[in-house]
């Protein structure tokens, strides 16, 4: 099975509810911070390092009781 494949299944009709979001990539691509293959692992890098703790954040608020309007803004802001 091809990667492009593989991918398809991992997006949000995937049975077991998964969902796949692209952090931004492909804006990225069209701004010219992703080009080939080194840039790529680049920007996953970096998602990988911000993602966790934004979504932390996100939660911390949220048990605080915070307006959900309001994160919804704050998660779309943080997420390209």
């Amino acid at each position: 099975m091809s990667r492009a494949a593989l991918l398809v299944l991992a997006d949000g009709r995937f049975p077991a509810g998964g969902h796949a979001h692209s952090g931004g990539a492909e804006a990225a691509v069209r701004a010219g911070r992703i080009h080939d293959a080194a840039t790529l692992e680049a920007f996953c890098q970096g998602r990988l390092h911000t993602a966790g703790l934004v979504a932390a954040a996100l939660a911390a608020a949220a048990a605080l009781g915070m307006d959900p309007a309001v994160l919804d803004e704050a998660a779309a802001a943080r997420t390209p």
